[in-house]
């Protein structure tokens, strides 16, 4: 399967409880008490959310307990001789004046911050499983700061109970070990998945039947050509290996005179794109191919092929002529 995914881990579930705590301090002139807090003065109560949030449980019928947060001083010194003001919350959420702090029932995150996220990365899955290059994928393991989490960790099992369901002993660390393996080790992994269709951008000889007449243009010698043409080198979805020559594409020089060729470099996320102009498609970059030979006219061949590496894309072309090699990379975006 190729790379996937969206903004639904740990980071979005801080970010709706900021809001959440924000909207419980709305002032009578629309503003929350929390606006003219610094980072350093939130920092302790995120910390402690950050710890809270994947240590809570399911609670059992009947059983209830509280999660207790530090307020920053400057919203506890305006808010101290208030009630909540968010109606919605007031039962779920409660000042302790004991300890300067805010005490939220485990539901508020349990079902609350939590059911959108979840949504989103359980959706994500089974559409990602569902796929018919997945039908081998027996394991999934949980990496990441909201792998710890025992709320995630039991959705995902009642989810996906055909396969076996891994975290590691510390999932948030996980990620860096593998990043760390992985830079001493780049050639860890044999082939991947492309994220996109990648190819260049030529001319092929003009055809009214198929082409449209805009893209119709004429060379010095009177001859016809469609421009804009989309060569593919490697499809969507496609298995490619890495550090490898894909498959040789060849090309030729439009005009007899040409001393070189540029070779754009475009990609999209289409799977069978005809036009480089067509929505989603991008450049990336271009490989110039130096032919200073001019005697054979057009009829000089220049190879062109993609190598997929760990974090960057190489472009080789060869002038067929010389054997003289030229080269191109660009980062994945």
């Amino acid at each position: 399967m190729m790379a996937n995914g969206g903004p639904w881990g740990g980071q979005s579930v801080n970010d709706t409880f900021s809001q959440l705590v924000r909207d419980v301090f709305i002032t009578k002139d629309g503003h929350s008490s929390f606006e003219s807090c610094t980072r350093a003065d939130l920092f302790e109560m995120e910390l402690e959310f950050e710890r809270q949030k994947v240590a809570i449980r399911k609670k059992k019928k009947h059983v209830q307990s509280w999660i207790k947060l530090p307020l920053p001083d400057v919203v506890w010194s305006k808010e101290k001789d208030n009630i909540i003001k968010n109606e919605g919350h007031t039962y779920s959420i409660y000042f302790d004046k004991t300890n300067n702090g805010l005490n939220f029932k485990p539901e508020i995150i349990s079902e609350i911050l939590f059911n959108e996220p979840m949504e989103l990365i359980l959706e994500k899955l089974k559409s990602i499983l569902n796929d018919e290059t997945a039908t081998s994928i027996e394991k999934i393991i949980l990496v990441g700061g909201l792998a710890e989490s025992h709320i995630v960790r039991t959705k995902i099992l009642k989810a996906f109970q055909e396969r076996s369901i891994l975290v590691p002993s510390n999932p948030f660390y996980a990620v860096i070990k593998g990043a760390v393996l992985y830079g001493q080790k780049p050639d860890i992994f044999e082939s991947r998945i492309s994220r996109f269709t990648y190819g260049i951008g030529t001319h092929i000889p003009f055809d009214r039947e198929k082409h449209p007449l805009d893209k119709k243009v004429e060379d010095s010698s009177g001859k016809m050509w469609c421009k804009d043409v989309f060569s593919i080198h490697v499809k969507r979805n496609q298995i490619v290996s890495l550090n490898k020559d894909q498959p040789v594409e060849v090309y030729k020089p439009l005009e007899r005179y040409q001393t070189s060729i540029t070779f754009d470099i475009y990609q999209t996320e289409s799977q069978n794109p005809v036009y480089i102009t067509e929505e989603g498609c991008k450049k990336i970059g271009s490989l110039v191919v130096e032919m200073p030979d001019r005697t054979k006219k057009i009829e000089r061949n220049a190879q062109v092929t993609m190598i997929f590496g760990g974090t960057e894309l190489g472009v080789k072309g060869i002038d067929e002529s010389t054997k003289k090699e030229f080269k191109t990379t660009i980062v994945y975006h």
